[in-house]
């Protein structure tokens, strides 16, 4: 048998051809690239602002002006809230305000600025445990002297979170606790 015919084969439809690149518009490549500068200046400008906050910072705190130190690093974060270093400082100067909350015996005041220092720093987690703990267990007993053995109870749990070594005393304030609500008699009812 003799093929007469070459069976014919499907061929692919001509492809788009991409369009040939523009030509270089220099007056446009001029632009971009003075809009390119203008934003790294202005970025500069922003870190450079920051930079002189966080400094300022620094100098307050080593003049142990701790809550002026900690305006300066806010600002400095608020100027360029990426920087990492005012952020690093921030959490120092809350850790400072703590310790000297917990030499004025302000409890509240030191675990107000010990927690905020850990918001700010992950190092400043580990670092702060022990003093926050401290100061939680300090805050139990005031309120246990004001008669207020709930909040005592809370303060005492959030110590014993942060150190075991406080469980303990939490276990005997919620006793104590216990005791006193059920001894408690009920009032009288007006005639």
């Amino acid at each position: 048998m003799l093929i007469t015919s070459i069976p014919s084969f499907a061929q692919e439809a001509d492809k788009a051809k991409p369009a040939a690149p523009a030509a270089a518009d220099p007056a446009a490549e001029e632009k971009a690239r003075q809009e390119e500068n203008e934003r790294q200046r202005k970025a500069a400008e922003v870190r450079n602002k920051a930079i002189e906050a966080n400094n300022r910072g620094v100098e307050l705190q080593a003049k142990n002006d701790n809550a002026e130190a900690l305006k300066a690093f806010q600002e400095s974060l608020q100027i360029d809230p990426s920087y990492e270093r005012a952020r690093e400082n921030l959490a120092i100067a809350y850790f400072n305000l703590g310790s000297e909350s917990v030499n004025a015996k302000k409890w509240a005041d030191a675990i107000d600025n010990y927690e905020a220092a850990r918001t700010y720093d992950r190092e400043m987690r580990e670092r702060t445990s022990v003093p926050l703990a401290v100061a939680y267990n300090n805050q139990a007993a005031a309120l246990v002297e004001a008669k207020r053995l709930d909040d005592a109870v809370a303060a005492m749990t959030q110590a014993a979170n942060l150190d075991p070594k406080y469980q303990a005393e939490l276990t005997k304030l919620k006793a104590y606790r216990d005791q006193v609500a059920s001894t408690k008699k009920p009032a009288k009812p007006a005639k």
